[in-house]
């Protein structure tokens, strides 16, 4: 009897359990995971989530990846592809705004790399611009206000502004007209309101080179010696103290405005052809002519001497209110900065003077080449990095914000001088220097100069266009 007990009791519960079973089992048994994408590691087990917006999917082949719909997919989600047509697995990421036509974009799903460690470095946010007491170097801020980035912040306290989506483009409005990256300022949008003033009881004074500077009020008088309106023999007098100098003149009023009220003094202007900066070459020199001019104002005494360049070039004063000019040869050494001066005096000794230059620099490549598969070592050689899409002549490996793009799937490059230092590549805002080769070598550039360059190319393929920095 308490064997048929015990057997009717187990009978009982089985059958409690696989009621229970049938009735509130999922017919969907598959795991889902909602939040932050999951970054794939070495050795670790990856919850995929194709049933959720985001995070990390798995599809066999690209098309596949590019039919996630619209509402599974969120700016910054992965997608690991099985097969990406070369029989290997790679992993993407979906760079983009928060907007239907981009989200759907498939040109911005981008090959993804995990880059380095954090190493620590937070993310802050505050209403207010951060300043060299808010977090650690490295930080990054967001200015909720204003919704802007912060960062990385650097060693001297400063904090750089992060463009996230690149160097505005554009018309431009409000006080500008014209387009970005260079606007204008709109005519007479300048107005009394937004100037801000030194102290009370100044004015705004524009120099012969457009400088402007604010000088008190009672400086200026009001007329004689030049100035506006009827003379006045109460303003302070402009003039130094004149010792063992002849005025020049008998009559009365000409020495009054001589002595108190001195002459305006010359004008000086000098170009150099070439000018500027130059790409570094081989060792000789570069033949230089400077193109002068000497200008007197008419309230300007007779000029009496100009010098170019360490010569008297002066055969005559020009009239008042006129000017004299001429050309200058010389010669500058290559890969040398050198500065061409010039001086003009007059006969009341006043002086002006005026300067030209000629520098090298070397220049920094990037763009796209082909060369071969993914994860096999390419070397371009000096002429693929001088056809590259991107050069500038610059003096630092540190930029911010350079774009290129592929012609197919091919590997970005970016070559600049070993001398300038740099050790980080930044794609978007991921330090992706994992993802490139580095080498360092000899290079020879289109003018005949070499030095050591350090080239980065890309290990992978892409066919995206991609925005760089080095830091």
């Amino acid at each position: 009897m308490q064997i048929k007990q015990k057997w009717s009791s187990h009978l009982i519960r089985f059958m409690v359990l696989a009621l229970s079973a049938w009735c509130f089992h999922s017919t969907d048994v598959k795991a889902q995971f909602i939040g932050n994408p999951l970054i794939p590691k070495e050795g670790k087990v990856i919850i995929y989530t194709n049933d959720a917006k985001g995070g990390h999917h798995q599809v066999a082949t690209v098309a596949e990846r590019n039919n996630i719909s619209a509402d599974r997919r969120q700016p910054g989600m992965l997608c690991t592809v099985m097969d990406d047509g070369t029989g290997k697995a790679k992993t993407f990421q979906l760079i983009c705004k928060d907007l239907p036509a981009e989200l759907n974009d498939n040109n911005n799903w981008i090959a993804f790399s995990p880059g380095t460690p954090a190493a620590g470095n937070n993310l802050i946010y505050g209403a207010a611009v951060p300043d060299a007491s808010t977090g650690k170097a490295g930080d990054f801020f967001i200015h909720t206000a204003t919704q802007t980035l912060y960062g990385p912040k650097q060693a001297d306290n400063s904090w750089p502004v992060l463009l996230l989506q690149g160097i505005p483009s554009g018309s431009a409005g409000g006080d500008l007209t014209g387009t970005y990256p260079n606007p204008s300022i709109t005519e007479k949008a300048v107005t009394v309101e937004k100037i801000n003033p030194g102290t009370a009881d100044q004015v705004l004074m524009t120099d012969a080179d457009g400088k402007v500077t604010w000088v008190d009020k009672a400086n200026l008088g009001t007329g004689g010696g030049g100035t506006i309106g009827n003379f006045n023999g109460n303003r302070p007098i402009t003039g130094d103290y004149y010792k063992n100098v002849n005025p020049g003149t008998d009559d009365l009023a000409k020495w009054i405005e001589a002595v108190f009220y001195p002459s305006v003094g010359p004008s000086a202007s000098l170009t150099a052809t070439p000018n500027g900066v130059k790409e570094m070459g081989p060792a000789g020199s570069t033949t230089v002519s400077l193109a002068w001019t000497a200008t007197r104002a008419a309230a300007t005494e007779e000029i009496t001497e100009i010098i170019v360049n360490g010569t008297n070039v002066f055969t005559g004063s020009p009239a008042a209110g006129a000017s004299v000019n001429g050309t200058q040869s010389a010669s500058a050494t290559n890969n040398v900065k050198t500065t061409f001066t010039m001086s003009v005096k007059t006969s009341d000794n006043k002086t002006a003077s005026s300067s030209a230059s000629l520098e090298f620099q070397w220049k920094r490549y990037w763009g796209f080449a082909s060369g071969g598969e993914d994860g096999v070592p390419f070397a371009p050689t000096d002429a693929q990095i001088l056809a590259l899409s991107g050069s500038e002549l610059a003096t630092s490996a540190v930029v911010s914000n350079k774009s290129a793009a592929p012609s197919g799937r091919q590997k970005l490059v970016i070559a600049y001088p070993a001398s300038w230092g740099g050790s980080k590549i930044i794609v978007g805002v991921n330090d992706s220097t994992g993802a490139f080769e580095k080498t360092t070598r000899s290079f020879t550039n289109a003018a005949g100069g070499t030095t050591s360059y350090v080239i980065y190319v890309q290990k992978d393929n892409t066919a995206a266009g991609l925005t760089f920095s080095v830091q």
